[in-house]
């Protein structure tokens, strides 16, 4: 089983200045419970694989931090499925 993050939508019905994953809640990204939540059950931070677009690449890599994720870049973001398809394409 792969754990993965789902942060490539762009959140446009969401409507904020931040993609969803990157919004803050209790002063951290929304990503960051994610990340909790999947080493809570046992996974190790470099088992997490989090499939990102272009558009928001950089940023979430940068709040991620020093966790040891796999960083998958979408190349078409057309959803859920594409996104989950390329994760595991990338391994």
């Amino acid at each position: 089983m792969k754990p993965v993050i789902l942060a490539a939508g762009r959140g446009t019905r969401y409507r904020g200045e931040t993609d969803k994953s990157l919004m803050v809640v209790n002063r951290k990204p929304v990503i960051h419970d994610a990340l909790y939540s999947l080493c809570n059950m046992g996974f190790s931070s470099s088992d997490i694989h989090v499939a990102v677009n272009s558009h928001n690449k950089n940023a979430i890599v940068q709040a991620v931090g020093d966790a040891s994720v796999k960083i998958i870049e979408q190349q078409e973001p057309t959803g859920p499925a594409t996104a989950v398809r390329a994760v595991y394409d990338a391994d």
